[in-house]
C-alpha cells in the first residue's frame, strides 16, 4: 500500500519512512528494515533516508559492483548490483560519489574483453541523472588519481567505450579543471589511441613514483 500512494505522500511523510527505515536498520530490527529498504529501492526513495545511512547504502551498492566486476563471469554478474545500484535514489550523497561514479564507469567501459551489455541500462540510468556539474567535478577532481578506471584505458577496447561515453555525455563541453583529463578525453574522442595510453602512463607513474612503460602494454 506505502508503495501504491508514495507520489501522493507529503515529504515529511516521507522523511519519516526514511527515518523509519534508518532506526530499523539501527536497532537490528531485520525484517521490518528489509522491507523498509525493498520499498524505499521500488519508489527511488532513498532520498529520504538520513545522510549517513544513505551514504553507507550508496558505497555498500557500489562496492557489490565492483566484486561482481573483478569476479569471474563478470558480464554476467554485474547487471544485478547495477540495477540495485541505479534504483537507490535520484542524488548521490557526497561521500559515497565517488565510488559510485567508479562502478558506473568500470561498467561503462568494461574490460580488455569487452562489457556487460545488459548492466549497460543501469550504469546509464545513474549518470543520466548527473548534473553537468557532478560529471565535472568528478572529471576535475577524482579522474585522474583513479588508478582503477585509468588501468582500463591502457586496452583499446575500454578507450573506444570512452569515446563513446564522451560522445554521450558531452563530457568535453564540460567545464574540466584538470587538463590532463582533458588532453585524454580529446585524445579519446579522436581514437588516438597511443595518445590516450601515453597519458594514462603519465599519470600512472605521478600516482605510483615509477615508471609504468614497462609494466603495462602499448
Amino acid at each position: 500500500m506505502l508503495q501504491q500512494v508514495w507520489p501522493e505522500l507529503k515529504d515529511a511523510d516521507k522523511w519519516q519512512v526514511g527515518q523509519s527505515y534508518a532506526e530499523a536498520t539501527s536497532d537490528d530490527v531485520k525484517l521490518l528494515a528489509a522491507s523498509l529498504r525493498r520499498i524505499l529501492m521500488a519508489v527511488k526513495g532513498f532520498d529520504y533516508v538520513p545522510e549517513t545511512l544513505r551514504s553507507r547504502s550508496y558505497a555498500k551498492a557500489a562496492n557489490d559492483v565492483l566484486t561482481a566486476h573483478e569476479g569471474v563471469n563478470n558480464f554476467y554478474t554485474e547487471p544485478a548490483p547495477m540495477r540495485v545500484l541505479s534504483t537507490l535514489g535520484n542524488t548521490i550523497p557526497g561521500p559515497a560519489f565517488q565510488i559510485c561514479m567508479q562502478a558506473a564507469l568500470v561498467v561503462k567501459l568494461g574490460n580488455s574483453y569487452g562489457h556487460s551489455y545488459d548492466a549497460q541500462v543501469y550504469a546509464d540510468k545513474l549518470l543520466k541523472n548527473l548534473r553537468s556539474d557532478g560529471w565535472a567535478m568528478y572529471c576535475s577532481k577524482f579522474m585522474s588519481s583513479d588508478d582503477r578506471i585509468l588501468q582500463k584505458l591502457l586496452y583499446d577496447r575500454p578507450i573506444s567505450r570512452l569515446s563513446q561515453l564522451i560522445q554521450q555525455y558531452s563530457l568535453l563541453e564540460l567545464e574540466i579543471q584538470d587538463s590532463d583529463v582533458i588532453s585524454l578525453f580529446k585524445a579519446a574522442a579522436a581514437e588516438k589511441i597511443l595518445t590516450v595510453k601515453g597519458i594514462v602512463k603519465s599519470l600512472l607513474a605521478k600516482l605510483t613514483g615509477s615508471d609504468m612503460s614497462a609494466t603495462f602494454p602499448t
